[in-house]
């Protein structure tokens, strides 16, 4: 008598808990940490990740980036958006190494969104473009 008692007041809690915890009010925010940076410069680069997503190793992928000689940071566009060259340059090498989309590689590189990845591919795939047209 006494087991089925209990048995009954945990069916009835595992419901009211779940509602407590299920219902938001106005006075209560959901905070939204931003992600971490990862994989943004060669000191953030683990050797493996860096050889799965680049097909390259973390001193290949250096020695290419200071021989393309990139200044330190790219003008995305008039409004303001800048990125490092380092990461910018990480970033476009795992795109065409890997063929992720650009919400996988807002993950891997952690922003917050892809519009960010798209802007820095695109202006890193014009910076290419020109560089190869000088050979």
């Amino acid at each position: 008598m006494l087991l089925l008692h209990h048995s009954l007041k945990c069916v009835n809690f595992y419901p009211l808990l779940d509602n407590l915890l299920m219902e938001i009010t106005a006075d209560e925010v959901i905070p939204h940490l931003a992600p971490a940076n990862r994989h943004r410069t060669f000191d953030l680069l683990h050797p493996g990740w860096c050889y799965q997503f680049t097909c390259f190793r973390v001193l290949q992928l250096r020695e290419l980036y200071h021989l393309l000689e990139f200044p330190a940071v790219f003008a995305l566009m008039n409004r303001g958006h800048k990125a490092a060259s380092e990461e910018a340059f990480i970033l476009t090498v795992t795109k065409i190494a890997t063929g992720h989309s650009n919400v996988a590689l807002a993950d891997f590189f952690g922003f917050s969104g892809d519009g960010m990845v798209s802007l820095i591919y695109r202006f890193m795939i014009g910076v290419l473009n020109n560089k190869a047209r000088g050979l």
